[in-house]
Formats: structure tokens, C-alpha cells, sequence
């Protein structure tokens, strides 16, 4: 037998095997070296009132934690997030570098002791798109496949030289 063929095989009865989709897509990682949720497929996105077209990590996560509380600009910073969904799950690990755990006790510390005000919470991508574009200061993320540049909304980079 063509030793291809084996490895063909061995693979497809391997991913019979596995149950899960996460546990698939972790090992066709492993095997084809792509990454199925890479930080690419995050988009941060912003109302187009700010001036920031390039944060870093550090400055995403003070942002996202509500330490950050005013653009250079001045414009006060309105935190858009999803609640307890894969992509913000995604967006907290791979982006902010942090659990989405953590991130939520951060908020409810800046909340409830009164130095800040919470996160607008929407559950899905039009609701996102909408409250970004009408919150003048409003910064939130998207699947990259939902994001569509328009005049209200720009797309933010991540660099971290």
C-alpha cells in the first residue's frame, strides 16, 4: 500500500473518531498548521469619531478593562461587548491575552465600586454594528466576516512593535 494513501486513511479515520468540532479543528491544525480562529479573524472595529487607528495589546486590554477611559482625542471610550458567546470568548484569550472571566470581574469592580460605567452588552453582530455606529467613542469587535467599513465604522489594528 502507497504510504500517502496510509497517512490519507489513518487521518480520515482519526476524524471519524473525534466527537467534538473543537478537538477536529484543534487537530487538523496540528496536522495542516493553520489556525482555525487565528487573531485575524477578530476584527476590532470602532466608531469613525476616533481618531486611534492602531492600538497595542496592552492599550486594547486597558481599554476592554475600562482602565482607559477617554480617546487621545477626548472623546469618552463606550466599551461594546458580547456576553458569554465562542466569539468573545475568542476575542478575550486570543486578543486581550486574558479569560473571559477575568475581563468580567474587572468590569464589575470598576462598576460597582462607581469609578466607571459598565460594558454595552449586545447578543448579536447587527446589534454590535448598530450600537457602534451611534455611540460617538463606541469600540466593540466583530467577526471578520461581518464587518463591512462604512462611514461609521472603521476597522482597528493591533500592533505590538
Amino acid at each position: 500500500m502507497d504510504k500517502t494513501r496510509l497517512t490519507e486513511s489513518t487521518i480520515i479515520y482519526l476524524i471519524k473518531m473525534l466527537k467534538s468540532k473543537y478537538i477536529t479543528a484543534l487537530f487538523l491544525c496540528v496536522i495542516f498548521g493553520v489556525m482555525p480562529c487565528s487573531a485575524n479573524a477578530i476584527d476590532i472595529v470602532a466608531n469613525a469619531s476616533i481618531d486611534t487607528e492602531v492600538l497595542t495589546t496592552r492599550e486594547l486590554r486597558a481599554v476592554f478593562s475600562l482602565r482607559l477611559k477617554h480617546w487621545p482625542n477626548g472623546l469618552p471610550i463606550t466599551v461594546i461587548a458580547f456576553n458569554k458567546t465562542d466569539l468573545h470568548n475568542s476575542f478575550c484569550k486570543q486578543l486581550l491575552q486574558i479569560f473571559p472571566h477575568q475581563l468580567k470581574l474587572g468590569w464589575d469592580r470598576v462598576t460597582f465600586s462607581g469609578l466607571g460605567q459598565a460594558p454595552v452588552i449586545v447578543k448579536t453582530q447587527k446589534e454590535m454594528v448598530a450600537a457602534i455606529k451611534n455611540i460617538p467613542g463606541a469600540i466593540g469587535y466583530l467577526d471578520f466576516a461581518e464587518v463591512n467599513d462604512g462611514e461609521f465604522i472603521k476597522k482597528m489594528r493591533l500592533d505590538d512593535k
